[in-house]
């Protein structure tokens, strides 16, 4: 508990209420996939340091996108932050899947981004969440089938390179996959509870009133039975 205060008071501050729970929740995916983001982008960088290759610049782009997006999480500009955050997510992931060959597993992001995506905008924003997964399908199509390439210069990828980075790209999207499932479990459990909860102060209200009804009922019959010999002798 204590650890995940340390995280809400660094993603949205200490003075921030937000009253919906679901809400609370998608907002803390956003600085969790934020920092994963940044985090993971440095150690693409640390482990591909040796190459000279321009994925080290969209690297640094892509983690200064995961840095913005959590400042706009401060400033309560929630649905800004994860635009910026899947819009860079999906054009980084499309230069990537341009450039490198496939059996780096790049790939995979498009599904990590799409389930996100309907994670955090949720039923009330489901058109702009079914929008980023329909993007998703359109530029894995365009990177792999139609190939296009925004980097037209022949790059050679070394044997290293390519399994370093398979390794890093599955544990990433393993890591970001967790996130994601373990907050639609969250949110699911805290709505059935909440509906049980409901359901046994309805219960336990039917019993108040069947009680009462009961107590109503021999008044009635106690009354009426008191009433009866006056009535008779006038």
């Amino acid at each position: 508990m204590h650890l995940t205060r340390v995280f809400r008071n660094f993603f949205i501050g200490k003075k921030r209420f937000i009253a919906s729970r679901a809400e609370f929740k998608r907002v803390m995916l956003t600085g969790y996939l934020s920092l994963l983001c940044v985090v993971a982008n440095w150690a693409y960088m640390i482990v591909n340091m040796g190459e000279r290759l321009p994925n080290f610049i969209l690297n640094v782009v892509f983690c200064l996108t995961g840095i913005t997006s959590m400042f706009l999480l401060r400033l309560k500009k929630d649905t800004a932050a994860k635009l910026l955050l899947f819009i860079g997510a999906y054009s980084i992931i499309f230069i990537f899947c341009s450039i490198e060959p496939f059996q780096t597993g790049v790939y995979i992001y498009f599904v990590v981004c799409s389930i996100g995506a309907l994670a955090l905008f949720g039923y009330e924003q489901k058109h702009i969440a079914f929008l980023f997964a329909g993007i998703g399908a359109v530029l894995f199509a365009l990177a792999y089938t139609v190939g296009i390439k925004i980097i037209t210069i022949p790059i050679t990828f070394s044997e290293e390179y390519i399994f370093n980075n398979f390794l890093l790209n599955f544990f990433v999207s393993l890591s970001a996959s967790v996130l994601i499932l373990f907050f639609m479990t969250d949110v699911n459990r805290y709505s059935e509870r909440t509906l049980e909860q409901k359901e046994a102060e309805a219960q336990e209200r039917n019993k108040e009133l069947t009680k009462l009804n009961t107590e109503l009922d021999r008044f009635v019959y106690s009354v009426s039975h008191d009433l009866r010999s006056p009535l008779a002798t006038i």
